[in-house]
């Protein structure tokens, strides 16, 4: 017998469950190729911006439902971040928290290149760190 599962739109925590099941993984190397968003359903989240030119602008949120979500920003770059996880750890730019509601607001460099970053999970840990 095939036993099949569709799932729908589901709510967690108000969060709607998109974005699929699995890890996904986004490598950008211009400033156009980064997404306005970027969704996991069920599985890790990773963006590494270390590719990005050294100067402009780009902004972004990340949210998962059931699983981790990690952000690699570049080593020069200006960062605001904004990181949360509602059960789970969050360690964004060294500023940490963990348990329930974690949450961490951080702005850290001075490059030309500026980062602004919306990251969070309902179940899971959210790091940000430089690469």
């Amino acid at each position: 017998a095939i036993v099949g599962v569709v799932m729908t739109a589901a709510h967690v925590d108000g969060n709607t469950f998109r974005g699929g099941w699995g890890n996904h993984s986004y490598v950008p190397a211009a400033l156009a190729e980064v997404r306005p968003e970027y969704h996991s359903g069920a599985g890790n989240l990773k963006l590494d911006l270390t590719r990005l030119p050294n100067s402009g602008e780009v902004r972004t949120s990340l949210r998962a439902t059931f699983g981790n979500v990690r952000v690699t920003v570049p080593t020069d770059a200006t960062v605001a971040v904004h990181c949360h996880s509602t059960a789970g750890n969050v360690d964004c730019l060294g500023a940490k928290d963990h348990g329930r509601g974690s949450d961490v607001d951080r702005t850290d460099g001075a490059g030309a290149l500026k980062i602004n970053l919306d990251v969070a999970t309902t179940a899971g840990n959210v790091e940000v760190s430089r690469g």
